[in-house]
């Protein structure tokens, strides 16, 4: 059923001011779910919902604080003093609506960081953490008896296909030149499943937001190969050209600061990214050490 109120959340977006509010009551009028509650992912808080009346105390910017009642749908459970973000016309301020949509997508990004950080600390072969967009997320590389196929489960891994598939070829064509010890004939005698084991990749990403996680993947993968942990706090971002060369990466001071914020013992990034981090004009004392690498050989000996 669409929420009756949806269009009044549309309007005040493109036409109001946004505000926060204070809840100072709110009784329950019913609630619900949909039918894809019965697939949906745990942290997925848009399956079920509360509709109420909430009096609330709103505090925009810059103005004096006023009360406004409203009836509206809520995906989190709330509790008088809490907030909640709202929308509000200026000219009417009886005209409030609370963004439930925002507060979803606010409880969903705190339970995803939480999930994420209570897990920063695995530490095993194939399990890789690479930053896309401002996150930093795990990918992890499982074998399987096969014949060295790759396969894919979620977002992250299903967009990484085409990096995933050079790194695989790579592998295979060096395996005995970067890792001596480990069976020529690994790869064929496995199929190699690449998963984000934990949290959830943000919803926006397409093909070219992942390309950064290339080498994560190829570092992943020979993790597993060599069953050695590619290192607790290391994070891997670099791009992967079709010929398994180590291309630089977009955004590249976003993606070490991001893995700063985790915070990363130390974070590989591609030579060719150098200049680009370095004419980077922050004065943050990073906690992680950043060491370059000039190819996927050197990224390897680096963390594997």
């Amino acid at each position: 059923m669409l929420f009756k109120h949806q269009h009044l959340l549309e309007e005040l977006r493109e036409k109001g001011r946004h505000a926060t509010a204070e809840i100072i009551s709110m009784r329950a009028e019913g609630g619900g779910n949909s039918m894809r509650a019965n697939w949906a992912p745990d942290d997925d808080l848009t399956t079920a919902w509360t509709d109420c009346q909430m009096d609330l105390r709103v505090f925009p910017p810059g103005e004096s604080p006023f009360e406004a009642t409203v009836h509206t749908r809520l995906h989190t459970f709330k509790w008088k003093g809490d907030r909640v973000p709202v929308w509000y016309d200026p000219d009417n301020h009886r005209r409030v609506v609370v963004d439930y949509e925002e507060d979803a997508a606010t409880k969903t990004r705190a339970i995803n960081d939480a999930e994420l950080s209570l897990h920063r600390s695995d530490l095993r072969p194939g399990l890789v953490w690479t930053p896309v967009e401002h996150d930093v997320l795990p990918l992890e590389a499982i074998a399987r008896p096969g014949k060295g196929r790759l396969k894919h489960t979620g977002q992250l891994a299903a967009l990484l296909t085409e990096p995933a598939q050079t790194a695989l070829a790579y592998l295979r064509d060096n395996a005995s030149e970067l890792m001596p010890h480990v069976s020529a004939d690994w790869l064929a005698r496995n199929d190699v499943h690449l998963d984000q084991p934990y949290g959830s990749a943000p919803p926006e990403l397409d093909t070219d937001s992942v390309m950064g996680a290339g080498l994560a993947v190829a570092v992943a993968i020979a993790s597993l190969m060599a069953a050695q942990s590619p290192g607790r706090g290391t994070v891997v971002t670099g791009a992967l050209t079709p010929g398994g060369e180590l291309a630089p990466v977009p955004g590249v001071a976003e993606k070490i600061l991001a893995a700063d914020r985790v915070p990363a013992r130390r974070t590989i990034v591609p030579e060719a990214n150098r200049g680009h981090w370095q004419d980077h004009p922050t004065t943050r004392v990073l906690r992680t050490k950043v060491v370059f690498v000039a190819s996927i050989g050197e990224a390897l000996r680096a963390t594997v």
